[in-house]
């Protein structure tokens, strides 16, 4: 790696260390961590997208981690269907499903499923300390920082805020941490990571607004969040061209490599 490219990471914010944006001047000592996040042509990809669903009109893709929707991940699909497009993306460090529409008519029906929330997306994370309420519904204010690049959290409405809702329900303890199923009712950035920290209960692995020290000591080197399943509402039924998928679920084996665990340790009830 030349160190061309370290300076430019370090001048986009893409350079930490200890958990801290680092810039050309930062002093390195021994024990520092030291984490860089290469620019897309730089990152290895895989040869063959990880399709978990395709017919003529949608493909539902697995990403992995370290992959950008709009880039590589949509390259990689476009070697199978040429015409794909990210209807949604994930964060960078989160795995899991998007769907790709395969044509425009496909395009403009799933914008508008997820503008009228037809589509709901569930994810599994494991986050820091022991979550208290077994289930809760969370309504949050959030603010994009294009300063910091991080999201602004406010419990009550604010001028510039972005409504932002989500679900969990607890459904197991690893290590004194929580695994939390969360379904997301409408998609702002970094919504999870940014509510979850707000409650004081950050993603495990999170860089960004998690907890430094934290991740070290579980030796997280990813945020513990996974896009595993996605749901069409069956109120679908009679649309033009995708009245088909009404109901429809399509979710990550539970038994595959990519699933996160469903833990059967001590849940509040």
């Amino acid at each position: 790696m030349r160190l061309t490219t370290i300076r430019n990471q370090m001048r986009q914010g893409e350079v930490r260390v200890n958990g801290e944006k680092a810039g050309k001047e930062r002093a390195v000592f021994a024990g520092d961590e030291v984490k860089i996040f290469l620019p897309d042509k730089l990152e290895p990809a895989a040869q063959v997208p990880d399709i978990a669903y395709a017919d003529e009109n949608i493909a539902v893709v697995n990403k992995p981690v370290l992959c950008e929707t709009e880039t590589h991940l949509t390259a990689l699909v476009r070697t199978l269907y040429p015409a794909a497009v990210p209807v949604h993306r994930l964060d960078r460090n989160t795995r899991g499903l998007v769907i790709f529409s395969l044509n425009e008519a496909a395009e403009k029906e799933l914008l508008r499923f997820f503008k009228e929330r037809k589509i709901e997306k569930y994810y599994r994370a494991r986050v820091l300390g022991a979550v208290e309420k077994p289930a809760q519904k969370i309504t949050v204010y959030l603010k994009k920082d294009p300063q910091t690049r991080k999201v602004l959290v406010s419990d009550t409405p604010k001028k510039g805020y972005l409504t932002a809702q989500l679900s969990y329900t607890v459904i197991g303890r690893e290590g004194g941490d929580t695994w939390v199923d969360i379904c997301l009712h409408t998609g702002r950035t970094h919504q999870i990571r940014a509510t979850m920290a707000h409650l004081c209960h950050p993603v495990i692995g999170d860089g960004k607004y998690g907890s430094e020290a934290a991740n070290r000591a579980r030796d997280a080197k990813f945020q513990q969040l996974v896009a595993y399943k996605i749901c069409f509402s069956k109120e679908l039924c009679g649309s033009d061209p995708l009245g088909y998928l009404a109901g429809f679920e399509i979710a990550l084996p539970e038994r595959g490599k990519n699933y996160p665990p469903r833990l059967k340790g001590e849940v509040q009830q």
